[in-house]
């Protein structure tokens, strides 16, 4: 056992109330620096950029009789089969022809639920798909994330799906398959969210187990007096505000760094490789920083779930 885990003392038997230790707190630094090299630029930059490029190499021109239509025509009785038989897209919406004196505009489709979409809503659809998943697993997992022992195995699975998703993203989808980018966008948001809320659940466990807090509150209990609850109250609020700064700052300057590196993949490479390239490098920054967590942190189990409870049911009845 090393120094820092010798000197670790526990407020009762539970795993759950170890001190919290430096190493705890570098590795959880770690973890935010890396899931925002994914969420923050990956997700909210590269991605939109990327769905969209996917959709134009992988659309249909279809010509519109109007040289500023307000909606889309009626796609729905044109068959999945015959997307194929349309020439690719053009850029910027150039005349097609111009038969019987009536001017024809292409517009870029891709297929989308039955029925045909302009490929610059694609992204957008896509990522709409996504969120609203990520609030069903939001409160579905919020009782595994808070009780129980699953806390750190949750995030484990989560944070594999992450890196899965971006460095699949490398992949050069073919029309054919073009769909297979939307539905790693998909997975890959949700995996951001749900990886956000269970490291978020970490905070008040290594404020509440700070050797600060623990020192403040030392004595303190029912018959103690305001001024001192107040006092030991004011120590951990100062604690967790801290903790919190410095995890947005360590995910903040993060972001900040691969910014830059994807913008020189964009702007010196190939635009589509350069996206793709973008997404893979934020995987293995992921993988890399998230690695001390798996190592330093202990598991730090909640409280269990009332007795005959199912998790996912008592998610949703506690939560809405």
């Amino acid at each position: 056992m090393d120094e820092e885990s010798q000197n670790s003392v526990t407020i009762n038997d539970s795993p759950a109330n170890f001190e919290t230790t430096k190493r705890e707190l570098y590795a959880w630094y770690s973890y935010e620096a890396g899931i925002s090299t994914v969420a923050s630029v990956g997700m909210s930059f590269v991605v939109p950029l990327l769905l969209d490029l996917i959709a134009f190499n992988s659309g249909s021109s279809y010509p519109v009789n109007d040289a500023s239509p307000s909606s889309l025509p009626d796609f729905s009785t044109l068959p999945n089969s015959n997307w194929f038989n349309y020439g690719t897209c053009i850029a910027g919406n150039t005349t097609a022809y111009t038969p019987s004196s009536r001017e024809y505009y292409d517009i870029c489709v891709v297929p989308w639920g039955g029925t045909y979409i302009r490929h610059t809503t694609w992204a957008l659809s896509v990522i709409s798909v996504s969120v609203g998943i990520q609030a069903f697993c939001f409160i579905s997992l919020g009782s595994l994330s808070d009780h129980g022992r699953l806390r750190k195995f949750l995030l484990l699975c989560f944070t594999i799906i992450q890196i899965v998703a971006a460095v699949g993203l490398i992949i050069p989808f073919t029309k054919e398959w073009f769909f297979g980018a939307g539905v790693l966008v998909v997975v890959l948001n949700v995996g951001i969210g749900v990886s956000g809320v269970i490291t978020n659940s970490y905070l008040p466990i290594f404020t509440k187990n700070d050797p600060d807090v623990i020192q403040a509150f030392a004595g303190v209990d029912e018959k103690s007096s305001w001024e001192k609850y107040e006092q030991a109250r004011k120590v951990s609020e100062n604690v967790a505000n801290r903790l919190s700064a410095i995890g947005y700052l360590s995910g903040g300057i993060s972001a900040a760094l691969f910014t830059v590196i994807a913008a020189l993949f964009i702007v010196f490479l190939d635009q589509n490789l350069g996206l793709r390239l973008s997404m893979l490098t934020s995987g293995v920054i992921l993988f890399a920083l998230s690695l001390p967590f798996w190592f330093w942190v202990r598991e730090r189990p909640g409280p269990p779930l009332p007795k005959g409870q199912i998790p996912i049911v008592y998610s949703w009845i506690t939560r809405t």
